[in-house]
């Protein structure tokens, strides 16, 4: 019988995931969880960021799209050139990302702009 193929977890110990739940340790009780080959982040409940691919995209909203914006980041794209574009979540800027309490304030943006949603 063909043994299934493991790959290590997309949120294992030193892999980027781990790190970026490291970073995200000053907001508090973020869950991740394994989903589509990425991960999906919520904090009390409220769906606010996805990792996927070795890159770290978080909800937008009317408040918080042009931080995004004015540092050229990109918007969520899973199937690259292809229909799928998602322009609710973009990617985070490495500067912010490297910054624990900058990362906080902008996970709480975030998931104030998912809760009012």
């Amino acid at each position: 019988m063909a043994r299934r193929a493991t790959r290590p977890s997309i949120l294992a110990e030193g892999s980027f995931g781990a790190f970026v739940l490291d970073q995200l340790s000053e907001v508090g009780d973020v869950v991740a969880r394994p989903m589509f080959g990425g991960a999906g982040f919520y904090l009390r409940g409220s769906f606010f960021a996805i990792l996927y691919k070795q890159h770290f995209y978080m909800r937008v909203s009317d408040e918080t799209i042009g931080e995004f914006k004015k540092r050229r980041m990109k918007p969520f794209e899973p199937f690259a050139g292809k229909r799928g574009t998602s322009h609710k979540y973009y990617e985070v800027p490495p500067e912010i990302l490297e910054s624990p309490p900058d990362l906080a304030a902008w996970v709480r943006k975030a998931v104030r702009g998912r809760e009012g949603s």
